[in-house]
């Protein structure tokens, strides 16, 4: 059973968080888009309050499909898709299978496989979450996260680093276990070229874990892809900027027709 949270009125939005966080990593951009668009965010099974069988595998195919079960019972034939980090795998993976469920897409923060110190870094993270649990996780590896926000973020808005290490905290050792381990097999890169869905990719001037070259990279394999870059802006943009990353996708959203 997925945990969801429905708002607003409007063409929908469907957001999608990555590895360590939630539904509420998008809560202070939620109000930018709750006037114009039916907003639906949601836990990804394995974090939140989301259902996890232990020793169950994750995949970017089990989320993808999940994302499908999902707007079946919720009733939606199409919708825009904003993908955060895995969450941006996830809406490529489920743009290549059910084109005609996508109006647009959103990238956040996205590469379609991860290069090989990502991949250790995964399996480094699965086992030490499964030995001794997230508290010890973040206690050993937070540094590496916090490094992932901007320069300034860190300076000037401790609070949202520290935001994000209290939802990194709060995940099952399990699941979070599970969830690294997929990000290691992760690949949609030999999909990208049949994704004719109009698509926004959106990158940090300062993030480390998904960089310029990345996106590029990505956009240029895609028919139908524009990039923008946000300043002063990491790995975490829904925290860093919500203000300037809101206004960005709204004015994207907004030459969408349908």
């Amino acid at each position: 059973m997925l945990n969801v949270e429905r708002s607003g009125k409007g063409r929908p939005v469907v957001f999608i968080h990555g590895i360590g966080g939630n539904l509420n990593l998008w809560k202070d951009v939620i109000p930018a888009f709750s006037d114009d668009h039916e907003v639906i965010r949601y836990d990804l099974r394995g974090s939140g309050l989301s259902g996890f069988s232990s020793g169950s595998p994750l995949s970017v195919d089990i989320w993808a499909s999940d994302l499908h079960s999902l707007l079946d019972t919720l009733g939606i034939k199409r919708a825009a898709l904003i993908g955060w980090s895995l969450g941006g795998i996830i809406a490529l993976e489920f743009a290549f299978n059910w084109p005609d469920r996508v109006n647009s897409l959103v990238l956040v923060g996205t590469t379609p496989k991860f290069q090989p110190p990502a991949v250790r870094l995964f399996e480094e993270r699965a086992i030490l979450a499964e030995g001794g649990g997230m508290e010890e996780l973040v206690k050993k590896t937070f540094q590496t996260t916090e490094e992932a926000f901007a320069p300034s973020v860190r300076r000037e808005h401790p609070e949202k680093v520290q935001f994000f290490r209290r939802m990194l905290e709060s995940n099952r050792k399990e699941a979070y276990a599970a969830t690294s381990r997929a990000l290691v097999n992760a690949d949609v890169s030999d999909k990208l070229e049949s994704i004719k869905t109009r698509t926004l990719i959106i990158v940090g001037q300062h993030d480390v874990r998904t960089p310029l070259s990345d996106s590029e990279q990505m956009c240029m394999k895609m028919r139908n892809c524009c990039m923008k870059i946000l300043p002063e802006c990491g790995h975490f943009y829904p925290l860093e900027q919500p203000e300037l990353f809101s206004h960005v996708v709204e004015d994207f959203l907004s030459t969408i027709e349908g």
